[in-house]
């Protein structure tokens, strides 16, 4: 899957964290820092089937 890190200090150092989506099978769409205090992040899963006509 992914990893995702978090920092503390602007950047100066950087820790792995667990990431969930990992282990539920969810995607990480999206990461927007603004400044060194303010990061967005968008996840979530993707409900979206190919739905195929079989005979």
């Amino acid at each position: 899957m992914g990893v995702v890190i978090k920092t503390t200090n602007g950047g100066n150092t950087w820790v792995n964290i667990p990431n969930p989506s990992a282990q539920y099978g969810g995607l990480m769409w999206s990461i927007q820092p603004v400044d060194s205090e303010v990061v967005y992040a968008v996840a979530g899963y993707d409900h979206h089937e190919n739905f195929r006509r079989r005979q």
